[in-house]
């Protein structure tokens, strides 16, 4: 499709273990990060936050999702296909809890997070972007 990435659905069972799949980004920008759910343990504490030279992920959700973490951004992704996705939300996913069977995940689609969860883990499974919680 002249020279554009496309994002397949190839792994629809895996996407549904995630709750989401990528479907395509902009260029790096900031944007802040509201916390949707002042709560829940994994956001207790965290006020708003800002971040910088991001790469926004646009997600197409699968199955429920209850978002933590959001963030506005609207611009189109054009070097990919599917470049006008995602840009009539209001919000975007950045975290997230996802039901999968007897258990759920917390999501994360933070590409600075998926460089750091490859070094920690905060006593939690780390499998790419998903910690088992339960």
């Amino acid at each position: 499709m002249g020279g554009k990435p496309d994002t397949p659905d190839l792994a629809p069972k895996f996407m549904a273990l995630l709750g989401s799949r990528f479907v395509a980004h902009p260029s790096n920008t900031s944007f802040e990060v509201r916390v949707t759910d002042v709560d829940h343990p994994l956001t207790a504490g965290i006020d708003d936050f800002e971040v910088h030279d991001e790469e926004p992920y646009y997600c197409e959700p699968i199955g429920a999702q209850t978002v933590l973490l959001e963030a506005t951004y609207n611009q189109p992704s054009a070097g990919y296909v599917q470049s006008d996705y995602g840009t009539d939300r209001e919000s975007q996913p950045q975290m997230y809890l996802h039901p999968y069977g007897g258990g759920r995940g917390a999501v994360s689609v933070f590409r600075s997070l998926h460089r750091q969860a490859r070094y920690e883990t905060d006593g939690g499974h780390c499998a790419r972007r998903a910690w088992v919680l339960e």
